[in-house]
């Protein structure tokens, strides 16, 4: 299989790199409209770009060609992200979530978030085992974020992730799914028992705002309960 890189700009275009020798593979021009996030699907056949036009496409890896525009955002559609059944969910500041047959080029379900300020930019992520998947509200200076689980099947809110101390910049889930972090602005990481919805591990020893995580190929969950969060049920 083919491995490739995907790049967006704030001019609407695409770049489709190889990730061994850095050809650049395939040029994808779109609208003159900011591109928010990309994401390859499962079998790495499609890419799909996140606009600020409101639009969702879909580009094939192969040929470059546009193969579908899927619209039903109201505002910038900030993040995309497919689950393994190459299914695509999209989602944005206008606080909806959707779930898109690819193959079908139609929409199968949709949702609306609580998130004060809609999604953050590449703030939609499916756990590995495809059962669920969080949306993360745009960060402010003046409020907090929060951090949003739902069903992956049925776009059922499971619950929230209420954090009153700080905003937050990224999330990552355990090579397991059972366990989310999430880095936030008050220099801290935590952790999150996504099933039993039981706050974890408090990380702390960063001098800033903590802007990025990632978890080792071997990454688990942690085991401490933490307080000063709290869990709502939907």
């Amino acid at each position: 299989m083919d491995q490739f890189i995907g790049t967006g700009d704030r001019l609407g275009q695409v770049y489709l790199w190889d990730s061994k020798s850095g050809r650049l593979v395939h040029h994808l021009q779109g609208p003159n409209a900011y591109v928010w996030h990309v994401d390859f699907s499962t079998d790495n056949k499609y890419i799909a770009s996140a606009s600020s036009d409101h639009n969702v496409r879909i580009w094939s890896t192969k040929t470059g060609a546009l193969i579908h525009t899927f619209e039903g955002h109201t505002d910038d559609v900030t993040a995309v992200a497919f689950t393994s059944s190459n299914l695509l969910l999209s989602a944005g500041f206008d606080d909806r979530i959707i779930l898109w047959d690819v193959a079908q080029q139609r929409r199968l379900a949709s949702s609306v978030a609580s998130h004060q300020f809609g999604i953050a930019t590449g703030g939609l992520h499916v756990s590995p085992n495809n059962d669920v998947f969080i949306t993360v509200g745009a960060p402010s200076q003046i409020s907090s974020t929060s951090v949003s689980v739902w069903d992956a099947r049925t776009l059922k809110n499971r619950g929230e992730l209420l954090d009153m101390s700080a905003s937050i910049d990224e999330t990552a889930f355990s090579r397991d799914g059972k366990a989310l972090f999430v880095a936030k602005w008050d220099r801290s990481i935590v952790t999150w028992d996504i099933k039993n919805a039981k706050l974890l591990n408090l990380l702390k020893g960063h001098a800033d705002y903590v802007r990025c995580l990632s978890v080792s190929p071997d990454g688990a969950g942690p085991a401490r309960t933490l307080g000063n969060l709290g869990w709502r049920d939907k």
